[in-house]
């Protein structure tokens, strides 16, 4: 008899113990599944950051384009301003040479 009983004290320490590996497995299927969905927040995050450091970037980048292209614009037109004032520096000094000739 005593075997019968120590017999099912094992089969009864044996269940238990398969009882406590399913919840512990089932404990750790949740944690996977909530560490997958914490990896894919991440990474959904990730991409929106990449994106606003892209677009960040892209608008700086056109911004000291704009820039640059208005700097030169303005170096341009100066030298254009100066071109013109030495012309019609030019154009003054032949006009007094033509007027003392014909004086």
């Amino acid at each position: 008899m005593q075997k019968r009983s120590e017999m099912m004290a094992d089969l009864l320490e044996t269940f238990e113990k398969v009882k406590n590996h399913e919840e512990r497995i089932l404990i750790l299927e949740e944690n996977d599944l909530k560490h997958e969905e914490r990896i894919r927040t991440v990474e959904g995050n990730y991409t929106n950051l990449e994106n606003t450091i892209l677009k960040s970037h892209q608008s700086h980048q056109d911004f000291f384009r704009d820039t640059l292209s208005k700097q030169w614009d303005l170096i341009k037109a100066r030298d254009e301003s100066k071109d013109n004032d030495r012309k019609r520096g030019h154009e003054i000094a032949l006009t007094d040479q033509e007027i003392k000739k014909t004086n």
